[in-house]
């Protein structure tokens, strides 16, 4: 009997338990350690293309005030100090907001004992 368990071990391939999470971290293109940060992924990864959206949404904003206080008369250019103005907050703000999330992705990596490095990806 142990012959037997012996052959047919060697035509059965051993089954490994992975992490639930990892299909999902493959799709990220993450890494996901022991499965215990993956949501500290996705939550960074949400929280940057947020960022990103407000950043750019910003500079172009900024832009768009600076051609309408080029080409529109004096009521065009107190909208374009607005735009400007509120533009240049947008940009502060995702500033900000990167730097924080930075902050706590690698707070959490800590916590976690994952590499900083690995786990906190700055782009």
């Amino acid at each position: 009997m142990l012959y037997f368990y012996y052959l047919l071990g060697t035509f059965i391939p051993k089954a490994f338990a992975s992490s639930p999470y990892q299909p999902y971290c493959d799709a990220l293109g993450t890494y996901c350690g022991a499965g215990n940060v993956f949501i500290v992924l996705l939550l960074d990864r949400a929280v940057m293309i947020i960022f990103q959206l407000i950043g750019g949404t910003s500079v172009i904003a900024v832009i768009v005030g600076g051609l309408k206080m080029t080409f529109m008369g004096e009521e065009g250019k107190e909208d374009a100090k607005k735009i400007i103005t509120y533009a240049l907050f947008g940009i502060a703000l995702a500033v900000v907001g990167v730097t924080f999330a930075r902050f706590i992705c690698q707070f959490a990596a800590f916590a976690f004992g994952e590499n900083a490095a690995e786990l906190c990806s700055i782009t």
